[in-house]
């Protein structure tokens, strides 16, 4: 079972979007409720309270919401992620992947970062 924020980053190429979207199948065949972001751009135009909705809405069918996003290294500054990765409820994980390293992911309880992987021709190192 997954917990907390996970972070994937690797060159051009590598399948980091494709990993993501074979984890998004994978996690609805198990019965979560997963959520794709595209783009962590697009993250400036939701807001802590829809990641919040999103969250209940799950715990209330006892399943864990998963937010998949993609192109992390688009927007590290987004005040977003203090929110997903540092407050937001226990049965909300993040996994995201980008380019390059970024701010730490902090697990959603507080506990501090998890360690980013690297991908390197679609296999994790």
């Amino acid at each position: 079972e997954m917990k907390g924020s996970h972070y994937f980053r690797g060159p051009v190429g590598s399948g980091k979007s494709v990993f993501l979207k074979l984890l998004g199948q994978k996690l609805q065949e198990r019965g979560c409720n997963v959520f794709i972001i595209q783009n962590a751009g697009f993250l400036e135009k939701l807001e802590d309270a829809t990641f919040k909705s999103l969250a209940e809405e799950a715990q209330t069918q006892e399943k864990n919401a998963v937010i998949l996003i993609d192109e992390v290294q688009a927007n590290f500054n987004s005040p977003h992620w203090t929110f997903l990765l540092k407050y937001g409820p226990p049965n909300l994980i993040v996994v995201g992947v980008g380019r390059r390293s970024g701010p730490p992911f902090h697990a959603p309880d507080g506990r501090g970062p998890s360690r980013g992987r690297r991908l390197h021709g679609g296999a994790e190192r």
